[in-house]
């Protein structure tokens, strides 16, 4: 099994033994037919945000839908941690043999999914070997084979989530066409990412609630004694 290591900006490195894996090539007869699979894949990603509970099924699932509208060599989703201020790795789905570090952590400050995640912008390259922003990540990218990649900003209306990577072992600009599609998925799986936080909320106000109840009692105890 090919070892894959792993760099803090949220995206996979393949050792250098291992093969450069060109994805298989998408094709389409007509920008009608490519506007009509764009649109079916927004219906599956849908799907199977309804489906899975579960990020780790979800992005697996994702990636296979994806692959027939955008040809990608990894897939990845990091999250700002706000009681740590780091970004974590939560998920990793490529089709290359690979231990998954996810957990892994790396600082706001100095990697492009921090910048993604403060700034809200898209961080593109398409091509590591003319890329002059982040020096460290990008030597240590090519040195590793890796040659284009883009990370998108997770965010809905409520919160700044994190960042949503997919990048590519070849020499092949990522299109305007597929950042405006992936950028669809991303606010679909922001969505999907903010279920579970939305749902913990009543608990958490119930909890403290109930702890400003007792802390009241307690301190009006106290005062009566």
């Amino acid at each position: 099994m090919s070892r894959l290591a792993f760099a803090d900006a949220g995206v996979i490195l393949p050792s250098m033994a291992d093969p450069v894996i060109s994805p298989p090539e998408v094709t389409f007869t007509s920008p009608l037919e490519h506007s009509r699979r764009q649109l079916e894949a927004l219906l599956e990603v849908s799907e199977a945000i309804a489906q899975q509970r579960d990020l780790p099924a979800l992005f697996h699932d994702l990636a296979g839908r994806l692959h027939s509208v955008v040809d990608f060599d990894f897939l990845t989703l990091v999250l700002h941690d706000a009681s740590r201020n780091v970004m974590r790795l939560h998920v990793l789905e490529t089709r290359i043999p690979s231990e998954k570090p996810t957990g892994s952590e790396s600082p706001v400050e100095g990697n492009p999914s921090g910048w993604v995640w403060q700034t809200q912008q898209t961080f593109v390259v398409s091509d590591t070997e003319e890329e002059e922003r982040f020096p460290d990540f990008l030597k240590r990218f090519r040195e590793h084979n890796v040659r284009s990649l883009a990370i998108l900003p997770l965010t809905t209306a409520q919160h700044r989530l994190g960042a949503m990577g997919f990048g590519r072992l070849v020499p092949q600009r990522i299109t305007d066409t597929e950042l405006q599609f992936m950028e669809r998925v991303a606010s679909q799986v922001a969505v999907a990412v903010e279920m579970p936080l939305i749902s913990r909320l009543p608990r958490l106000i119930n909890r403290n609630s109930h702890a400003s109840a007792t802390a009241s009692k307690f301190f009006s105890n106290s005062t009566m004694s």
